[in-house]
Formats: C-alpha cells, sequence, structure tokens
C-alpha cells in the first residue's frame, strides 16, 4: 500500500519515523472505537479515506502499534487526507527528512 511504499522508500519502519512531524493543516476527525472497527479496521479506514491502504498510518498517528491494542471505547482521530498525502508526498520528494 502506499504508506508501506512510504517506509521502504525511506528505509524505515512505521515505528521509527516521527508521527510528529505530521501537522494537520485541516480538520482532524475524531472517533469513538466499537468492536466490529477494531475487527474490521481495514473497512473503518475505507469508510474514512476509500482505501485501506492508510491504515498502519492512522495507527500510527494514533500512537498504537498493532490493531489488537485498540479497545472499544477509545477514541482515534483521522487526520484529513490531504494532510496524509501531502505528508507522504513531502517524504517522497525529499522535502522532509528523518
Amino acid at each position: 500500500g502506499v504508506q508501506r511504499v512510504l517506509f521502504r522508500s525511506v528505509s524505515q519502519s512505521r515505528y521509527e519515523i516521527p508521527i510528529g512531524r505530521l501537522i494537520p493543516k485541516f480538520a482532524v476527525k475524531q472517533y469513538r472505537l466499537r468492536q466490529m472497527d477494531i475487527d474490521r479496521f481495514d473497512k473503518l479506514v475505507v469508510t474514512e479515506y476509500g482505501s485501506p491502504e492508510y491504515d498502519d498510518i492512522v495507527l500510527w498517528y494514533n500512537n498504537v502499534s498493532l490493531i489488537h491494542d485498540l479497545i472499544p471505547g477509545q477514541i482515534i482521530e483521522f487526520p484529513d487526507i490531504r494532510d496524509l498525502q501531502n505528508w507522504i508526498n513531502d517524504y517522497r520528494e525529499g522535502r522532509k527528512t528523518i
């Protein structure tokens, strides 16, 4: 997926890239998780972004290592897709360094 290509291209895992450098310019959506969202996190990400490819970045943005670390009732944030795309493009084009 998009994030996997990004992580490979910068030769670091998602746990090594400082998410603090993703500074949202657009509104961030907060969402309270249900068990079915955790069970099918890919579907939740598709609902938000139209693609499951951002699942790792959403977890990473929320400081969550694994889907199994999520709990029902937990509030997670979904950055605007424009912020995600801009951030990914900046790293791919070398405008941001790690």
